[in-house]
């Protein structure tokens, strides 16, 4: 294990060495790059504020910052603004002296980009062809940049170099790792990086579009949110994604804002095992793909879909599987009608059709 993992490292910094390019970027670009560092609470931080998903370095408050140190003007005001963003970032139970450090920190750091002093490249990434690039690595540096009007030497990498070396989630890499995602990422409906299952937008155009056109989605196991923003993407009302890894909800909602989506595409931390939804939580369609047999109590599947689902769940069973290993799911009473619709493939390594994929219509 200890050989692979240096073997992984080693095969990351050849990559990176290989695939990536230089450039130098001006003023007014810097400000239009886009921000890519959220997770779920600084979603939330920012749309309250901008009610866009879509933010830019010139909307964070490292900008704002940095332009209130340059004009000696409103600094405090922006100082309280950049303490508001760590603290929806950190938490609000961090020691008062963890934010007065990082402020302290940033206004050190403007002084060092102001007197040119030499630093790291920020990392960009193209995620989508019609979009500004995305800050992986170097928010505050572009931000100060900016704001002092200066050119930034940047480092650029291809979209599935840089989450592997900067999203830092285990989860997101899955237990196969091989230095691909477990399910491709997909952003306005097109692949941006491959991952061991390919087959999440097939999966989708199998299911009947009634069951997804206007409905609102209970995605449930979601992994890194992909089935619930490719459902939204086919015309869903809205989606909720339930995911045990906080990590992958943090992943899951960067997307969705990448995507546009958010908040019609939102995702909660929850461990299907022990956790409850409200009985007042209703959603149309539930997915629940390839989740029973990793569960300890695969009948909390059940109460979901009693409690919290209006009309279909549509189902996906594991590799080699058919309906009778999940008798106690498809013949609790629950559904009027059980209908295969069709099988998926294992992984991109194996490609045998062989994980069954059923529409349950529930009982009125």
């Amino acid at each position: 294990m200890k050989l692979a993992k240096k073997s992984a490292v080693i095969n990351k910094k050849i990559r990176r060495f290989l695939s990536h390019k230089m450039d130098t970027i001006v003023e007014n670009d810097i400000k239009n790059l886009r921000f890519y560092q959220f997770k779920k609470t600084t979603a939330d931080f920012f749309y309250k504020i901008y009610k866009k998903t879509d933010i830019k370095i010139e909307d964070t408050p490292h900008y704002v910052f940095a332009v209130a140190l340059r004009d000696k003007r409103g600094v405090e005001e922006a100082e309280q603004f950049y303490r508001a963003y760590l603290e929806a970032s950190w938490g609000r139970n961090e020691p008062a002296g963890k934010y007065d450090e990082r402020i302290s920190g940033f206004k050190a750091h403007f002084v060092a980009c102001e007197n040119n002093k030499n630093m790291p490249r920020p990392v960009l990434t193209p995620l989508i062809s019609s979009e500004p690039m995305f800050v992986v690595d170097g928010n505050h540096r572009l931000a100060i940049w900016a704001a002092l009007g200066k050119k930034a030497k940047v480092e650029i990498l291809p979209p599935d170099l840089a989450m592997l070396i900067f999203s830092k989630a285990p989860e997101f890499y899955g237990s196969g790792f091989r230095d691909m995602p477990y399910q491709s990422v997909f952003l306005s409906g097109e692949k941006v990086v491959s991952g061991r299952r390919d087959d999440a937008l097939e999966r989708l155009k199998i299911i009947p579009p009634e069951v997804i056109r206007d409905q609102r989605i209970l995605d449930v196991a979601s992994n890194v949110g992909m089935s619930s923003l490719l459902a939204h993407h086919l015309g869903a009302n809205s989606c909720l994604g339930l995911e045990l890894s906080q990590k992958m909800v943090d992943l899951s909602t960067r997307f969705s804002m990448f995507d546009g989506r958010f908040p019609d595409v939102i995702f909660r931390r929850f461990n299907i095992d022990v956790d409850k939804l409200d009985d007042d939580i209703i959603y149309d369609t539930a997915f629940m793909f390839s989740v029973y047999n990793h569960l300890k109590e695969p009948g909390n599947l059940s109460t979901i879909a009693i409690n919290n689902v209006a009309k279909w769940v549509v189902f996906e069973g594991h590799p080699q599987t058919e309906e009778k290993d999940y008798a106690s799911f498809f013949k609790s009473g629950l559904f009027s009608d059980v209908k295969l619709l069709g099988f998926l493939s294992e992984s991109v390594f194996n490609t045998t059709k062989n994980r069954p994929l059923w529409l349950c219509q529930k009982t009125i």
